[in-house]
């Protein structure tokens, strides 16, 4: 009888240790502001120098990021002819560094993408922009790449529709 409540309180006490453990990811991905959702960015015009800054962005491309306070993440895109919206790629994240995360990739439209770790270095400037940059073998086809890759995006926020232009950013 004594061993099984011995036992009983082991596994009580590990869910109460794992339990914390999760709960400071999630405050560590509250934290350093990539939680939210991003829409990409191609064409952008930027200063020069050490800290470079947004100038412009000529447009945005129909892809979205949602990274989620509790360590979630997917990857969406908008089919343009139909406005439909479908799930590409979908996860979890857990931050590793203050300029790093991995993404673990658990469902994706790419089946060479599926139950792989993909490692992202970022930077958030401005608290609107999120550059990526990461390091890919191979394309979404499985063909040799072997270069990196670098993106931007911008955090999708709240517009009241009755002020101002929908356009502008």
């Amino acid at each position: 009888m004594k061993k099984s409540h011995v036992c009983c309180l082991v596994i009580i006490f590990s869910l109460f240790v794992l339990n914390g453990f999760a709960q400071q990811d999630v405050k560590k991905n509250r934290e350093c502001g990539l939680e939210g959702l991003w829409q990409q960015c191609q064409d952008v015009e930027m200063t020069e120098g050490p800290e470079p800054k947004i100038k412009k962005i000529i447009a945005v491309l129909p892809l979205f990021k949602r990274l989620d306070k509790d360590g979630k993440m997917c990857n969406m895109i908008m089919d343009q002819r139909s406005g439909a919206m479908f799930v590409s790629t979908e996860g979890t994240y857990k931050l590793t560094s203050d300029s790093t995360y991995v993404e673990q990739l658990e469902q994706s439209i790419y089946p060479n993408l599926v139950n792989v770790d993909s490692k992202l270095k970022f930077k958030i400037i401005d608290d609107d922009y999120l550059f990526l940059s990461f390091y890919l073998e191979k394309d979404g086809l499985g063909n040799p790449l072997n270069k990196w890759i670098s993106e931007l995006w911008i955090r999708v926020k709240y517009r009241n529709l009755h002020e101002g232009n929908m356009a502008e950013r």
